[in-house]
């Protein structure tokens, strides 16, 4: 999938998320690899994504088309302030993978 490098995209067809800030920080691209056997509902992967805009990156994913929920694959789950201290929300892919998408402290 060819991607511009300042646009957010999440693409579950080829399991790539390419990101650029709005503010055309870094690009960055994250790729997961089929497991085979993989029960999605079951996953226990996860990574973070840590940003200094975490809404406009947010704001980018849903955009794109991944709707809010809690329940299914994809979703995301609002951004809103964690006990431990920072603002996060999630992405779940198809795959069930969880991405935490954290705001990095200012």
């Amino acid at each position: 999938m060819a991607a511009h490098p300042q646009s957010t995209i999440f693409d579950s067809s080829d399991s790539v998320m390419r990101m650029a800030s709005p503010l055309h920080a870094p690009f960055v691209q994250l790729e997961f690899f089929p497991f085979a056997g993989l029960l999605p509902e079951q996953s226990s992967f996860m990574c973070s994504v840590r940003v200094d805009d975490v809404d406009a990156l947010y704001r980018a994913i849903r955009a794109s088309g991944v709707a809010e929920g809690s329940i299914g694959a994809p979703r995301l789950t609002p951004v809103r302030m964690q006990p431990w201290g920072l603002r996060a929300g999630a992405l779940i892919d198809l795959d069930g993978t969880l991405l935490h998408l954290i705001e990095n402290a200012v």
